[in-house]
């Protein structure tokens, strides 16, 4: 099973950097940190980062990630910093989260949980890395899956457009104690 996988890709980008806290960010005091943009359908619902969306680029790995006010996280890992297509399935370095805390279980969904394809899995397509204004745009397609409960999701129109990124990451869910805040798995956006 590749779950360590996926919670180990989200815990490197979590783990370190700046802390925010969930609870502020988007609050006096504590600015709405969303430049770019961050979209997808999920389900056949409309979801949009617009709490924090922002990107990390490191000596090899690319993360992109996002918070909503409705308490919903969603990460993308990509084993690799360049423009192109990623796939993401049990199989690969690269994966994607996504996580509801209005939800019973606070499990997180992955691209990495089935080695059934219709289940599991996606294209990430990086179109372009600005190194000089520090922006990654793209789209992407998935397949998310919660072995937990058998739970899926379908992301369709998936978009991160003008994202900022740095090479530190901002660590999500300061002060809960827990490394990883929100995105990694049984954490809640509370």
């Amino acid at each position: 099973m590749k779950t360590g996988l996926a919670a180990t890709a989200i815990l490197l980008f979590a783990a370190c950097g700046k802390e925010m806290s969930v609870d502020t960010l988007g609050t006096t005091g504590n600015p709405n940190t969303t430049v770019g943009k961050l979209k997808m359908t999920i389900n056949g619902k409309a979801w949009v980062a617009d709490r924090v969306a922002e990107a990390t680029i490191t000596e090899d790995l690319t993360a992109i990630y996002g918070i909503s006010f409705d308490k919903k996280a969603f990460i993308i890992t990509l084993d690799g910093t360049s423009t192109g297509e990623y796939t993401l399935d049990q199989n690969s370095l690269s994966v994607a989260a996504w996580t509801d805390s209005t939800e019973t279980s606070k499990e997180a969904y992955t691209t990495n949980q089935s080695d059934d394809q219709t289940k599991a899995g996606g294209k990430v397509y990086v179109t372009k890395i600005d190194t000089v204004k520090k922006l990654i745009s793209g789209t992407f397609e998935l397949k998310l899956y919660r072995e937990l409960d058998n739970g899926e999701k379908t992301v369709l129109d998936g978009v991160f457009e003008n994202l900022s990124y740095g090479s530190t990451p901002t660590t999500i869910g300061g002060g809960t104690g827990v490394p990883g805040g929100p995105i990694q798995s049984g954490n809640s956006l509370q």
